[in-house]
């Protein structure tokens, strides 16, 4: 999965098998407008190699069963707080909360960012800026 001590990742436009780590399926923006769809995409791939990949966010393998929006971990103060953040696989099925996937970078949990900043501190050098 790691190329250099970077993820490697293959993003189409396929279905199905969405929540694995080196596949983005991409397929159901179909239907937004360019910049939406571009926003949304590149979410995507922040959610699967920040919870996928490195396991930095709360819930990471599980987070179909965390951040399922009729699941017994709604009732969970943690889970709730990371809803619409790079840890929520159902951001952008939850109307509301598919604004973060759409309309930007979408945002991460303090807890989340730290825990990545410490996963990554030892394991990625920056690229050479001749890349």
């Amino acid at each position: 999965m790691f190329s250099g001590g970077y993820a490697t990742l293959g993003v189409s436009s396929g279905s199905g098998g969405k929540h694995t780590a080196g596949n983005v399926f991409a397929g159901n923006y179909s239907n937004l407008p360019g910049a939406q769809r571009i926003n949304a995409i590149s979410n995507s791939i922040i959610h699967e190699t920040a919870a996928h990949q490195f396991g930095a966010t709360a819930g990471q393998a599980q987070d179909q069963m965390f951040y399922a929006r009729d699941g017994g971990y709604r009732m969970w103060p943690d889970v709730r707080a990371r809803y619409g953040t790079v840890a929520d696989s159902y951001s952008y099925a939850d109307p509301n909360t598919r604004g973060n996937v759409t309309d930007g970078p979408i945002p991460i949990h303090p807890d989340d960012r730290k825990t990545l900043q410490n996963k990554l501190s030892d394991e990625v050098e920056p690229p050479d800026d001749d890349n």
